[in-house]
Order: C-alpha cells, then sequence, then structure tokens
C-alpha cells in the first residue's frame, strides 16, 4: 500500500470509529436491566435464558437437564424438550431518548421458530422461519421507564406435524418421517427451520426453540442502515488487473421521507465516491454511484487458498448523514469485501460433439480453478454452542489441509457472520446451498412467501463475502424427485410443479432480483447444472458424468478400487463412515457402551446396517478383531475404520484428481472439483467426518493434506490378474510447469528395514494446472513378492534428489496377506521446536520409533493440537512428528499423555 493509501486508511478508520449513531437497546445484554427468562407452555419448568441462544441450553444452565446433551440416550430422553411450547420475556428499560425517536423497529435476527412476540401483552408481530431476519415497528406499544418483551415459541414437532396434517387434507408432501434408525422427529419439511435438528443419518434430533440471534430496539429519527451490498467487477470481463468497478447499495429503515448524503471509500485501492439520494418510508434499497479502481496488481484481487494468490480483502467504509428533515449522523458501516471474479463454466466439451456434454467448473480471475474441499454441516446441533474460536479452528484445518472449498450444505444452517468472514480470510470458497434437502417441500401461498423473505434476508446478509461462489437450490431434491425416493412416481408431474414453482419461480427468481445474477445458481445439487433448466429443471439423468455435479456413494464395494467410480465434471459429495477416537466416545457413553454390538453403539449408528457396512469394507482389506465386543477389540475396529476411510477417499479423491485434463471418446472427463462428505461432526458418533465433534483430526484428515497437496504423485494399479500395471501420474495445480523433474519409484520391503529398490525415470515436465500420466510399468515386474513390499511413488528435482511432494503410497494386496514384523513402535522422546532460532511454546517434536516397517502409526493424546502427519507409514528406524499444541503445554505432559499404534498392534489381539 502507498503512503498516500495509508493516509486515507487511518483517516476513514477515525472517521468511522468517532461518529454519532442510532439509539440502540440490545435486548440480550442483561447488565442494565432485567433478566431473559424461558417458562414451559404448562408453567411447570422455569429457568433463567440467553439471548442469543436457546431453550435446550437454557435447561442445561439451570440443571433441569443433569446430564451432557449428547450422553448416551440423552437424544431420545429429552424428547419433551421439543414437545413443548416455550416462552421467553424479560423486563427491559426505555428511556425518553428511544421514546421521542421516529420509529423505533424491533430488529429480529433470528427467532427459532414459530412464534408470537409481544410488548407489554400487545402483539407486535409472528415469525414462521428460522432464517428471516424480522423486523416490526413497535413504538406504539412502548412506554417509559419498565417494559416487558416476550416472544412464544411453538413446539416445533407440533407445528410440523400440523403443518403436515393441514397439507394432507388436499395431498402428502413427503417424506412423512425419517428412517426409525435416526430416532428423530416427523414432518421437517414442514417447518423453515434447520432441517438436521429433526436428526439424521449422521446427527441426533434436537430441535430447539428461543431467540437464536441478536435481538435489539433500534430508534431512527430518520433512517437506519441494515445491510449493504457490494458488487465488485472488472470494468471488461476477464481483464481482472484493468479497472473494476464497486457498486454499492444499501438496504435502509427509513421513518420519515428523507434526504441523505454519503461517502464510500476503498482505501485499500485508493477509490471513494460521494453523493446523495433521497428515500420515502418504510424499507428502501438504494444503488449507490460506483467507485472505479485502477491499475490494479495480482496481489489486490481475492484469490483461493492455493498457489495461484493470495486471498486478498478490501474494506469498503461508508458514511452517511441525513440532511433532513433532520440532522443525523449515521454510524460509519465497515464492509469487507474481495475484488475477484468468478464465473462457473458449463460450455460443450467438445464443440463438433454436443452429446459430449458441458463443462462445470470455477474460472476465478480468469484462471480454472480446480475445487478441492469437502462439505459442512453445522458445527453443532445447538448454534449457541458454536465459538468463533471453534470455527477458526475446524475452518483452519480445512485451509491447512489444502483444501479451497466448502460446501454449505442444505439441510442446515445459513453460517454465522463469522464462518464466511473467516472463508474470506483463509481463500476457502463457499458452495452454499438454499437450506432444502432430501424432501419434497410444500408450495402453498405462505410457505413461498416465507422462503421468499428468507432468500432475500440472506442474500443482503451475505453477498459481500467474496468467498461465496455459488448458490444451489437444495441438496439432492432433484435426484429424490427423479429417483422416486419418496413414492412421488405415482404423481409426478404435481410434485415437479411444486419443485419448479418452489426452487425456480421462487428461491431462484428472488436470488436474480436481488442480485441481478442467474449464472451464480444451480437448481439443486447433485443436477445436471444447465442441461437439468434445458429438461425442465428435473433431469432425466440428474446423475449424469457430463453435466453438473453427481453424489457418489459405493458402500456395497471395495472402495479402494478407482475403477468403481465415476468419471464426472465434479464430484461435490462422496464419503464412507469411520467411527471416532475412543477419547471422543468416552466424552459420552459408559465403558460398557464401547462394545461394537451393544445397544449403546447401535443407538448412535443412523445409518441404515451402517455398523455391519463398516465390518464388511474394513474386511475387504483388513483381519477383523476376533472380538470387537472387547475393550481391546472395539478400540482396534475403532482405528482400522479411520484407516480404512483415509485411504478409501484417497482412492476416490485422486481418481477424480488423476481426470482433470482427459477426455474419453464417449465425453467423460475433465474432472474440476473433488468434495468429500463430510468435513466437521455434530456429535461423537459413527460418521462421514474428518474432524471429529470437538476438533480432533480423524486420520482421514491428515491423508486430505497429503491427497490434495498441490502437486501429487498419485500411483494406483489397473487393469487385472497377471495383465495388472502400475500407474503414475503427476497431478499439479501449480500455475506453472515444473522441469526436469524425476518420477521416483521405490519398492520397500513390509518385513524388515532395508535399502529399496528404486528406479528413477528422467526428463518429465510436469504440466501446470494438469494431471500427466509419467510413468507406468507391469506389476509383476515391480512386485514379485506381494507380500513382502510395499510401492513408493515421488516427484523428485532431478538436480537435487529432493522430493518435491510426499511420496504416494501403493498397496496391491489386502493386509490380511501381508506378513508383518512386530514392530515395537514407541515415543523415543518429545522435546520442544525450534522456530526461526527461538524455541516454540507451541510446537513439540515427537520422535516415533520402530523395530520394523509399521504400516498406518497413529499418535494420539487428549491435548487439544494436531501433528504434522499422522496415520502415516513407518519405514526407517525413527521417524519425526511435530505436535502444535491449542493451549500451552510442554514436553514432559506431552510424553506421557501420548499413545501410539500401528497395524501390527491391532493385528495382534
Amino acid at each position: 500500500m502507498s503512503p498516500r493509501n495509508a493516509l486515507w486508511a487511518a483517516l476513514w478508520t477515525v472517521l468511522a470509529a468517532s461518529v454519532a449513531g442510532d439509539v440502540t437497546l440490545d435486548l440480550g445484554d442483561t447488565s442494565h436491566s432485567g433478566v431473559w427468562v424461558v417458562r414451559s407452555g404448562d408453567g411447570r419448568t422455569k429457568a433463567t435464558a440467553a439471548v442469543p441462544g436457546g431453550v435446550y441450553s437454557d435447561l442445561l444452565h439451570a440443571g433441569v437437564l443433569n446430564q451432557s446433551l449428547y450422553y448416551r440416550f440423552n437424544d431420545v430422553e429429552y424428547r419433551w424438550v421439543a414437545e413443548s411450547d416455550w416462552t421467553f420475556s424479560r423486563h427491559f428499560t426505555a428511556d425518553a431518548e428511544l421514546l421521542d425517536c421516529a420509529r423505533v423497529e424491533l430488529v429480529c435476527d433470528g427467532i427459532d421458530t414459530v412464534s408470537n412476540v409481544s410488548i407489554n401483552g400487545r402483539l407486535v408481530g409472528t415469525t414462521d422461519n428460522q432464517f428471516v431476519r424480522y423486523v416490526f415497528d413497535v413504538k406504539a406499544a412502548l412506554q417509559e421507564g419498565d417494559n416487558e418483551i416476550s416472544v412464544s415459541v411453538r413446539s416445533p414437532t407440533e407445528y410440523a406435524a400440523e403443518r403436515f396434517a393441514d397439507q394432507a387434507a388436499s395431498y402428502v408432501v413427503p417424506p412423512e418421517c425419517v428412517p426409525p434408525v435416526q430416532n428423530g422427529f416427523c414432518h421437517a419439511n414442514h417447518i423453515r427451520k434447520m432441517q438436521a435438528s429433526f436428526s439424521w443419518d449422521w446427527g441426533p434430533a434436537f430441535p430447539s426453540a428461543g431467540v437464536w440471534r441478536p435481538l435489539r430496539l433500534v430508534g431512527m429519527q430518520a433512517v437506519a442502515l441494515r445491510d449493504v451490498m457490494v458488487r465488485a467487477q472488472p470494468v471488461t470481463a476477464g481483464s481482472v488487473t484493468d479497472t473494476w468497478r464497486v457498486q454499492p447499495s444499501l438496504l435502509l429503515s427509513v421513518a420519515v421521507p428523507a434526504s441523505v448524503s454519503y461517502t464510500a471509500a476503498v482505501p485499500g485501492v485508493d477509490a471513494r465516491v460521494s453523493g446523495s439520494f433521497n428515500v420515502e418510508p418504510t424499507s428502501a434499497e438504494v444503488v449507490l454511484e460506483p467507485l472505479v479502481t485502477r491499475a490494479l496488481t495480482l496481489d489486490d484481487l481475492w484469490w483461493p487458498n492455493g498457489p495461484i494468490g493470495r486471498p486478498t480483502l478490501q474494506t469498503l467504509t461508508l458514511c452517511l448523514n441525513v440532511t433532513a428533515p433532520v440532522s443525523q449522523t449515521l454510524p460509519c458501516r465497515n464492509v469487507t469485501f474481495g475484488l475477484r471474479e468468478v464465473v462457473l463454466v458449463q460450455d460443450p466439451v467438445d464443440d463438433a460433439d454436443p452429446d459430449k456434454g458441458l463443462t462445470f467448473y470455477f474460472r476465478v480471475n480468469g484462471v480454472d480453478v480446480f475445487a478441492k474441499g469437502s462439505n459442512w454441516i453445522p458445527a453443532d446441533v445447538l448454534t449457541e454452542r458454536v465459538t468463533p474460536a471453534y470455527l477458526r479452528s475446524l475452518l483452519t484445518s480445512a485451509r491447512d489441509a489444502n483444501m479451497n472449498m466448502l460446501r454449505v450444505w442444505g439441510g442446515g444452517i445459513y453460517e454465522d457472520d463469522t464462518f464466511y468472514a473467516l472463508a474470506d480470510e483463509l481463500g476457502l470458497m463457499v458452495w452454499q446451498d438454499v437450506m432444502f434437502a432430501c424432501s419434497m417441500y410444500p408450495a402453498d401461498a405462505a410457505f413461498l412467501s416465507s422462503v421468499r423473505a428468507e432468500v432475500y434476508t440472506q442474500l443482503w446478509r451475505l453477498q459481500h463475502h467474496p468467498s461465496i461462489v455459488l448458490w444451489a437450490g437444495n441438496n439432492e431434491n432433484e435426484q429424490a424427485l427423479h429417483q422416486n425416493w419418496y413414492g412421488t412416481a405415482g404423481d409426478f408431474e404435481r410434485y415437479k410443479a411444486d419443485y419448479v414453482t418452489l426452487y425456480v419461480d421462487t428461491v431462484r427468481d428472488e436470488l436474480i432480483r436481488v442480485l441481478g445474477d442467474h449464472d451464480s445458481f444451480v437448481t439443486s445439487s447433485p443436477s445436471n447444472g444447465r442441461r437439468s433448466d434445458e429438461q425442465g429443471y428435473v433431469s432425466d439423468n440428474p446423475g449424469s458424468s457430463l453435466y453438473g455435479d453427481v453424489h457418489v456413494y459405493e458402500y456395497a464395494r471395495d472402495m479402494w478400487d478407482e475403477r468403481i467410480f465415476p468419471v464426472p465434471r465434479f464430484a461435490s459429495e462422496y464419503g464412507l463412515q469411520s467411527w471416532p477416537s475412543v477419547l471422543s466416545l468416552q466424552e459420552v457413553s459408559e465403558p460398557a457402551d464401547l462394545a461394537y454390538h451393544s445397544d449403546w453403539a447401535g443407538h448412535r449408528q443412523h445409518h441404515a446396517m451402517g455398523n455391519a457396512e463398516l465390518l464388511a469394507e474394513i474386511g475387504q482389506h483388513f483381519a477383523l478383531p476376533q472380538d470387537v465386543d472387547g475393550a481391546g477389540g472395539f478400540r482396534d475396529i475403532v482405528y482400522l475404520s479411520q484407516v480404512n476411510q483415509a485411504l478409501a477417499i484417497r482412492s476416490e479423491t485422486e481418481h477424480y484428481r488423476r481426470g482433470r485434463s482427459e477426455l474419453a471418446a464417449d465425453g467423460r472427463g475433465r474432472t474440476m472439483g473433488a468434495m468429500f462428505w463430510q468435513l466437521n461432526d455434530i456429535w461423537q458418533a459413527p460418521t462421514w467426518a474428518a474432524i471429529e465433534y470437538g476438533g480432533r483430526w480423524r486420520a482421514l484428515q491428515y491423508a486430505a493434506r497429503r491427497f490434495f497437496a498441490p502437486l501429487l504423485a498419485s500411483v494406483y494399479v489397473t487393469g487385472r490378474g497377471d495383465s495388472r500395471e502400475v500407474v503414475v501420474y503427476a497431478v499439479s495445480d501449480l500455475p506453472e510447469d515444473i522441469a526436469d523433474v524425476s518420477v521416483r519409484v521405490s519398492v520397500h520391503r513390509w518385513d524388515r528395514f532395508d535399502e529399496p529398490q528404486t528406479s528413477l525415470v528422467a526428463n518429465v515436465t510436469v504440466s501446470a494446472a494438469a494431471a500427466q500420466r509419467v510413468w507406468s510399468a507391469p506389476l509383476a515386474d515391480l512386485l514379485p513378492d506381494t507380500g513382502l513390499q510395499l510401492l513408493r511413488a515421488a516427484l523428485v528435482d532431478r538436480s537435487t534428489g529432493a522430493e518435491l511432494a510426499q511420496p504416494s503410497e501403493l498397496y496391491v494386496e489386502p493386509f490380511q496377506n501381508v506378513r508383518l514384523s512386530v514392530a515395537n513402535v514407541r515415543v523415543a522422546a518429545v522435546s520442544v521446536a525450534a522456530l526461526d532460532n527461538r524455541l516454540s511454546t507451541d510446537r513439540l517434536l515427537v520422535t516415533v520409533a520402530a523395530d520394523a516397517p509399521a504400516p498406518f502409526v497413529w499418535l494420539e493424546t487428549p491435548l487439544a493440537g494436531r501433528f504434522s502427519d499422522n496415520g502415516f507409514t513407518q519405514l526407517e528406524a525413527e521417524v519425526q512428528v511435530e505436535f502444535l499444541a491449542d493451549e500451552p503445554t510442554d514436553a514432559a505432559t506431552l510424553f506421557k499423555s501420548l499413545t501410539v499404534r500401528s497395524l501390527q498392534d491391532a493385528y495382534q489381539q
């Protein structure tokens, strides 16, 4: 930044901090008068409440619920909470300054969900959608001095059941209930609330009630600023370092006709503008004059995480002054945004043959980006328990695993502002679903009106975040309708008409109206994208590999075998379960529960036949413990489930990454996205997650850092029987070619430490942003005795011999057939790591020793933090990894807490 720009930045910061503000009373702040109280509808239960918050948290804090929410069978034991009505109330003081305002609004950023809102016994508004910001004019209900506000919330389960019954009088909108294995509630699709709070196949049923986002009174003499939208586009499409046009828009509350002047500036790129406008009551959208930037560099732009550039953010500072009918200076607003051009490219893959389909990938600032990442579910079933620190931990974990995209899945919530701010900062693109998932939904006028208000609220709240690159209308509902998941085939045209009315005529229509952009929207995920639109929004094959995105699940087949997977344009969901660590399970169980066939283990598994599927999947590659119900056997199956999950998802992900540069004769290929299901967990249970509830990394997350690396040597076996061939691909996300690269293929013994047999292929140029086959050989020539040998492939600098990327390992035979020696893996030492010539108190060096090669060495500690690597194959007598502590600790404490195991330990039971 130039000195002149730095001066402007300082000036605007001072200006933003020094202006006068509206009269605002935060009703969540109980320091000035009154406390929130929650009472059950029958009056028998009462507790102090928190706003923002929810009834489950309130009852837990009050001791009414006397055990932790996720403990054992409490998702069933605490069902009565969701089946009750609740009233939240408090007293507050309204002073003369507030009452003298021309208009006083009650701004409800989020009420969960169906409620009547009253002040001093007078009804001021109603709500029916968790995702809508409601604004009520309440001046007439206020009185000077003491006031009482109450929010009376209906039981979400009872309300949903009533809505279902009303709808069913005409026709049933399915599904009626979740599968019994989920221990959930019915009719979630009839209430605009977090769908997963009624349960899911990876989560419990705790449909909460309360004021879940801030609640405040805002008094104004003329105008109050609600939201700021910032559209930033290059004046000439594709010319990202030329002139950009930054277009602010305002959403205002207006008490009286008013004249307003404004100044707006983006100091980071030396752009500013001023002007004025007139507004009329009661709500107004105002488009300001654009700011124009010039002479930008690539460093001024926002880039996704990766080797191309940094996620540079800009700040728009906006100051408003009311000039008539009164003189009023509003608080300046700082809005963070990014200069980035994102295009979802859906072009013919072959102009000469339209039957080969369309591409589906993201072009950011003129660069085609392979999307690498995962799917995000709510971090807790109670949103009030998710702290900014926990969000930072989870999103930083995604960034550190070389991810550049997360899909916010449509059965959860539109996340807190902190989530998107962190995604902006970390360079994580966000594929944002609208909150509909795995159901048909009503299409009556009241429901559609509520949904339109929901979309309007969220677009205005979130648009300025550069991380959000795509909106999708729903999760899997096009596929569910076409494939008759819920018995809709008998009246298909009716359900299709409802589908189009909801997602196209309402959701998409509102998005285009607010954003002026239809290219950043797909109707469903998965879908065929533009092809689905052309076929009336319900494609004849929503899972086609030639269009759009796909969801892939193959529980009954060998998921280490890349041949079973499609070669799609974009894989936005695929996954396999594992159990979380015993450390996590112990937080919510009793010792007797930790047996694979215990009632609790069955209760915790919400995926039908999931525990049996897991044993079958693991058994394809590993010897199962003889007694999975014993303490040792259960620990072994937890460990093996995580190893199996990591290697299966690695196999599938590398398969998709290898497909980015190839196009088969039938049109398959040009894969440009791989986002596995799922990143995070909502509770301690067998799920598809890579990160456990609380933040502990599973083996999959460590594997993801390797298989999502910007430069990857991907090795696999193709063919069958005696004709099997070992193939190595070089996969690069780097923006430039790398010349003089050698492919190093090493063959190692499993039974003892030995010098590997090594072959080198020289003079390979690794192409930028491409996947290329760089080496192959018959398997029989490399591994004549597969029971004793392991193959590793690496890309190395030809001149120095240094590895350019972590080697990739090939496990040809199931591990039942591999002859392993006793490894005696152990932690030999823990020391403080040196960082930049100083000792680092949060980085400890762990030395792991072994007597023989050890597959899948796994380090574990109850201390908060993670390792630089884990789940690795140890081929040397000693290796060192770092432990990155989240909280201060010391070497002795870590050493004492550590346990370590390898595959040999699981086989010794």
